[in-house]
């Protein structure tokens, strides 16, 4: 399973969705391709705002936001939200309060 948290200074991606085998599975493609394009934006706009981390099973973007970068971040929480309801055994979202 995917555990995504979710705050206010960071979003932590962890872990595998196991929906398919490896090369198939749609549930980690769609997240991969919503965490690589918002990093990538964010990168491309605004570089010394955001810091990652990517190993193997874990993401970790901490951010400080400006209103575009800000819709870049809930366009991707709104994206993982979506995968999350159409695939619950496989993604789960944390929200936390800092």
């Amino acid at each position: 399973m995917i555990i995504v948290t979710i705050s206010n200074k960071y979003i932590s991606i962890k872990g595998h969705a196991n929906a398919d085998i490896k090369g198939k599975d749609i549930v980690c493609a769609g997240v991969s391709s919503l965490v690589c394009t918002t990093i990538n934006s964010l990168e491309g706009f605004n570089k010394k705002e955001i810091t990652y981390k990517n190993d193997e099973l874990e993401i970790n973007i901490k951010h400080k936001v400006n209103n575009e970068d800000k819709t870049r971040i809930d366009m991707l929480i709104l994206g993982l939200r979506l995968i999350s309801k159409k695939y619950p055994k496989h993604i789960k979202l944390k929200e936390k309060k800092i």
